[in-house]
C-alpha cells in the first residue's frame, strides 16, 4: 500500500473556487486544444459556460475538454453569432 486518500483530501481537491476552475478549464482548452476556435469561458457554481461561434464538432471537444477539469460539475454551451 502507498497511502490512502481519505474523503476530507478528495473534498478539498473539488472543492476550488470558479475562479481557479475558470482558469483550468482555459489552459486546458489551450493546452489540448491550441487550433479550436476562440471560447469565452464563466464559471457559475462549478459549472461551466462555453460560448463562441456555434461548431458542432469543436463544441464537443471543448465540452470533453472542460469536463476533465477537477471541480467542474457541468458544462453549457452558449451561441453567440460569428
Amino acid at each position: 500500500m502507498v497511502g490512502m486518500v481519505s474523503r476530507r483530501d478528495l473534498m478539498a481537491m473539488l472543492a476550488r473556487s470558479d475562479d481557479d476552475l475558470r482558469q483550468a478549464v482555459v489552459t486546458a482548452l489551450r493546452e489540448h486544444y491550441p487550433s479550436g476556435p476562440s471560447r469565452d469561458v464563466t464559471v457559475h457554481n462549478g459549472v461551466a459556460e462555453l460560448s463562441g461561434p456555434p461548431h458542432e464538432h469543436a463544441d464537443r471537444i471543448a465540452g470533453l475538454l472542460a469536463r476533465t477539469v477537477p471541480g467542474v460539475v457541468r458544462v453549457e454551451h452558449l451561441r453567440r453569432s460569428p
